[in-house]
Order: structure tokens, then C-alpha cells, then sequence
């Protein structure tokens, strides 16, 4: 008895360190692809206008083709909407939604 009780705790011990090796093997966080998590205090760029904002103040966002996106403004969230392939190819804000005035229009 105290055999197969010896026996079932080295099987679990060793289960418990397969699955420990694996997850630090870059899979436990997001079910194996790696990608870079952001602070809310991260600073991005919005496409649309060019200005900086932190992703906790970013007035909206989108995700497209599985990047996400923040903006200044809803006004620049809907223009971008309307265009998105003119905003991410270029991948520069040309200062013509709010002047950099996130939103005060």
C-alpha cells in the first residue's frame, strides 16, 4: 500500500513539472502565440491624425487584421472605419481629422 501511494505521488509530481516546463515554453499565456502586452500607460499613435495618446485615454479603438488600434476621437475612429487600407498602409497620421486636438474640433 504504501508502495503504489509512493508510486501515484512521483506520477503526479512528475505531471506537475511537464505541464510547469510547458507553459514557460512561451504557451501559457496565450494559447502559444507570442506578442507583446501593452501597459495602459503605453503611448501609441493614432493613424488618423498623428497624435499620441495612452491606451487608457484613447477614445476608441479597433482591431484590424488582428493588430489593435487607438484613437484620439471617435471622429477619428469613424474616419478610419470608412478607410482603414489608407491608414495602415502608410501607417502616418496626416493631421487633417482634429489638428492633433484629440477630438476638440
Amino acid at each position: 500500500m504504501m508502495l503504489t501511494n509512493l508510486l501515484v505521488f512521483f506520477i503526479v509530481i512528475i505531471a506537475l513539472i511537464f505541464v510547469l516546463s510547458r507553459m514557460r515554453a512561451g504557451r501559457g499565456c496565450c494559447g502559444g502565440h507570442t506578442h507583446e502586452h501593452k501597459d495602459s500607460n503605453d503611448v501609441v499613435k493614432d493613424p488618423v491624425c498623428g497624435m499620441e495618446v495612452t491606451l487608457k485615454s484613447a477614445a476608441a479603438s479597433r482591431v484590424h487584421q488582428g493588430t489593435p488600434i487607438f484613437f484620439c476621437s471617435t471622429h477619428c475612429a469613424e474616419k478610419f472605419d470608412q478607410d482603414p487600407t489608407r491608414y495602415t498602409e502608410s501607417n502616418h497620421g496626416d493631421g487633417s481629422c482634429c489638428g492633433g486636438q484629440g477630438g476638440k474640433l
